[in-house]
């Protein structure tokens, strides 16, 4: 799924199971493996993420338009779309 989007996707994850998202960002490289607390802290809180160019990345600081709809979000995440962290 597509995290963060500007012409194209600037970071992604790839859901392999609730304990594991691979996340890549826009150079198609591996930048970080979360599970899914670590997931949710970054795109409910203040967690950031850098990408292989040493760019950080907070989820809150971009606007809706460059982020999918928080509830396929959630679902992808595994959250019930009215849960918030």
């Amino acid at each position: 799924m597509e995290l963060l989007n500007s012409e194209g996707p600037i970071l992604r994850a790839i859901k392999y199971n609730s304990n594991r998202y691979d996340i890549i960002d826009q150079y198609n490289l591996l930048v970080d493996i979360l599970n899914e607390q670590e997931l949710q802290d970054f795109v409910h809180s203040d967690r950031e993420i850098v990408d292989s160019k040493k760019r950080k990345f907070k989820y809150s600081s971009f606007p809706s338009s460059m982020k999918p709809d928080l509830k396929l979000l959630n679902e992808f995440i595994g959250m019930d779309s009215t849960e918030k962290k």
